[in-house]
């Protein structure tokens, strides 16, 4: 996102956002987007591999979008290219 916006958020910033996130998670999440983002956050920690935590990442979006209504017509990739130029290359591990 720095590279789109020029400016990227501190250590503190993106820690605030993911407390946040993750209390309001717990009141708001169904049971599979809690699900979704245990697993992302235990691979985050565990052993960072690029192409598997976007796949996680966009696991979490599908499942949101699944909450909010919207048919899972998409296919892997779909969303995550919405705001990942390098997609292609990610997924390849180069």
């Amino acid at each position: 996102m720095s590279s789109k916006t020029g400016s990227s958020l501190t250590d503190g910033e993106m820690t605030t956002f993911m407390v946040k996130f993750t209390q309001g998670l717990t009141i708001w999440g169904s049971n599979d987007v809690i699900q979704k983002y245990g697993e992302f956050r235990q691979m985050s920690t565990a052993s960072p591999n690029a192409a598997r935590m976007a796949a996680a990442v966009e696991d979490i979006l599908f499942s949101i979008r699944l909450d909010l209504g919207h048919p899972s017509g998409l296919r892997r990739g779909d969303l995550l290219r919405l705001f990942i130029n390098d997609l292609d290359k990610i997924i390849r591990g180069s």
